[in-house]
């Protein structure tokens, strides 16, 4: 059933939910955004980002099916337990890119909803959360300074070599 199912994780902006859906769309895949699902879930209780953090995780570990390709909110990482899960459901790939790159995508990110947005710069942010997205992934894909489209590319002859 691994290789079944893709994750895609990777800091706001490196494209997880665009390329998500496009590589579901190309490999017929249930493409299941579970970013969206977390927010939806706060949303309806309302909170704090500790909320957030566990409505996430409950979403994470709900993550279920075969030939789906779930893409993640970037702090899914947080949640040892919903990566965990994730890893024994999919194969997790890391869409990873540098600093400049994601501080040009992301804008001002503290109205984005980004979790540990008020205590930290973005710098600092990616700093944390690099590691931990390397501890999770099976694969990480370095984009470097790609468009999207050169992003989707890569990501598709690697789904088709391995995958089909």
């Amino acid at each position: 059933m691994k290789n079944t199912n893709i994750t895609l994780i990777g800091m706001p902006s490196a494209g997880k939910t665009y390329l998500g859906k496009r590589l579901a769309g190309k490999f017929g895949k249930t493409w299941v955004d579970l970013d969206t699902a977390s927010y939806h879930s706060i949303i309806q209780v309302g909170g704090t980002e500790k909320e957030f953090m566990k409505a996430e995780e409950k979403v994470l570990l709900s993550a279920t099916g075969k030939n789906c390709l779930f893409t993640c909110g970037g702090s899914s990482i947080y949640s040892k337990q919903g990566m965990e899960h994730l890893e024994n459901i999919s194969l997790i790939l890391y869409l990873k890119l540098p600093l400049e790159v994601i501080k040009k995508r992301l804008g001002d990110f503290s109205n984005r909803g980004v979790i540990k947005a008020d205590k930290l710069t973005l710098s600092e942010l990616y700093a944390e959360r690099c590691p931990l997205y390397e501890k999770y992934c099976d694969l990480t894909f370095s984009f470097n300074k790609d468009s999207a489209e050169e992003q989707f590319l890569q990501l598709c002859r690697f789904v088709q070599d391995v995958l089909c």
